[in-house]
């Protein structure tokens, strides 16, 4: 989750981290880049993508993880906002 300039909802987010791991079942990086306007939240997936026959895997992971943050994260921006 990329948030270019709104710490307001990026710490609104991050007082419902335990919340929205656990909805997640997923342990996120929450980057609030204080010198910057913007911050992250964000998951990282180990890949090698020269095996090509991993390719189908990576792609279930990538939809199934933004399918989550989508349901997830819509929930709690709407709620904060």
């Amino acid at each position: 989750i990329y948030i270019s300039d709104s710490k307001d909802l990026f710490y609104g987010l991050e007082t419902k981290k335990e919340d929205i791991e656990k909805e997640l079942d997923l342990k996120l990086e929450w980057m609030a880049l204080e010198d910057k306007k913007a911050s992250r939240i964000k998951i990282v997936k180990p890949a090698d993508i020269d095996k090509t026959e991993n390719w189908e895997q990576y792609f279930d992971w990538l939809k199934n993880t933004a399918e989550k943050f989508h349901k997830v994260f819509g929930k709690y921006i709407k709620i904060i906002k």
